[in-house]
C-alpha cells in the first residue's frame, strides 16, 4: 500500500463509527459515511494525491443506504479506470478541484 493510502487509512479511522463503505484502488480512496453536519444524511467522499493535495472531496450525497451503495459503486466504476477526470467538484464547498498531474 502506498504511503498516501497509509495516511488516509489513519484519517479514515476517525470516521469508523459512521462509516458505511470504503474502497481503495491505486491512489484512489472512496469513503461513504453518515454525516451529521449537512442537510443530507450520507455523503460520498474521495481522496487522491492529484486533487486538493490529497484531502477529502465530497463528491455526492444520498438520502438512504440503498441509494448510497448504488452511488458508491458508480463512483468506483468512474474513478477506478485508467482515465482520471480533469476536475472533481466538491458539493460541500461548491468548488472544483483541478487534477495536478
Amino acid at each position: 500500500m502506498s504511503e498516501f493510502l497509509n495516511i488516509l487509512t489513519k484519517m479514515t479511522e476517525t470516521r469508523k463509527a459512521r462509516q458505511l463503505w470504503t474502497s481503495a484502488h491505486k491512489d484512489w480512496v472512496i469513503d461513504t459515511a453518515y454525516v451529521f453536519d449537512r442537510e443530507w444524511p450520507i455523503e460520498i467522499a474521495v481522496a487522491h494525491p492529484d486533487y486538493n493535495y490529497g484531502n477529502w472531496i465530497i463528491i455526492d450525497f444520498a438520502e438512504n443506504e440503498e441509494e448510497a451503495r448504488l452511488k458508491h459503486r458508480l463512483w468506483e466504476d468512474n474513478l477506478f479506470g485508467e482515465l482520471k477526470p480533469l476536475f472533481l467538484y466538491d458539493i460541500s464547498e461548491d468548488r472544483e478541484y483541478e487534477r495536478k498531474k
